[in-house]
């Protein structure tokens, strides 16, 4: 499969560089327009074919796959960090909302639609197991608590008590704490990775990022991003270089030993 990224594979590299940046992944393609764009010369490595990281895509048999990210949760809104990232950098595609944001299959053969809205998805829940209608809202109002305390714990470094009972308590105790339908509990559970996670780390964060309001996702292929970034890699002329296929153990400074 040919990626091509015009330009930058057919000549040796210079002597030396203001910055190297290893793994031509979103972030690395973010940061190295970001230095290019203040005039600093970069070298971008990578050691795959393509650039594009975790948002990639293969094709087998006929059919494309995503390599693991499938959405990006707010890039279009520029009132958050990766928003206003991609706006700075002149990143401007179009932006289309998710809604709704899953769309879980059972094996008896009903599904359930995510909706985007949370209160939609609240009545739909209670709708779809009204035996459970008074338990799902004591379980949303632990969850918003759990997950307002777990930002400021892991993003502000600012411990709580209230946190303590809820470290280590899997997905599957906190719903089983909280619900006697099965069936509830893995469309719950679905977005999980395993029912064992703890609570704090796994629950909140996987399960009730629906809370967010607006998710918006790329129109197409999420590889759309990742093509924008490229381009305009190879805007920026003179101060970037990417190399992909490269062994990063071979790349030291002038002075390394």
């Amino acid at each position: 499969m040919k990626r091509p990224f015009g330009g930058l594979r057919h000549k040796p590299p210079n002597d030396a560089y203001d910055a190297v940046i290893i793994g031509a992944g979103i972030g690395g393609l973010i940061c190295a327009n970001l230095l290019a764009r203040e005039g600093l010369s970069v070298l971008l490595t990578e050691q795959h074919y393509m650039v594009g990281g975790y948002c990639s895509t293969f094709r087998r048999k006929g059919y494309t796959f995503d390599a693991a990210t499938h959405f990006y949760p707010l890039l279009g809104n520029p009132a958050t960090i990766t928003g206003k990232l991609l706006l700075d950098l002149g990143i401007t595609n179009g932006w289309v909302k998710m809604d709704p944001v899953d769309h879980f299959h059972f094996l008896d053969g009903s599904n359930f639609a995510v909706p985007a809205d949370f209160d939609i998805y609240l009545a739909r829940l209670k709708r779809e197991f009204p035996e459970e209608a008074s338990a799902l809202d004591r379980f949303f109002e632990v969850v918003r608590e759990v997950y307002m305390f777990g930002l400021l714990s892991y993003f502000r470094w600012r411990d709580t008590d209230r946190l303590a009972r809820f470290r280590q308590m899997t997905v599957r105790e906190a719903l089983d704490q909280h619900f006697q339908n099965e069936k509830l509990k893995l469309l719950l559970a679905a977005d999980c990775g395993g029912a064992r996670r703890p609570y704090s780390d796994g629950l909140n964060r996987a399960r009730d990022t629906r809370e967010k309001q607006d998710r918006d996702r790329r129109r197409g292929e999420d590889g759309a991003s990742k093509r924008a970034l490229r381009k305009k890699s190879e805007r920026w002329r003179r101060g970037l270089e990417c190399r992909l296929a490269v062994d990063a153990r071979k790349i030291a400074g002038a002075n390394a030993s």
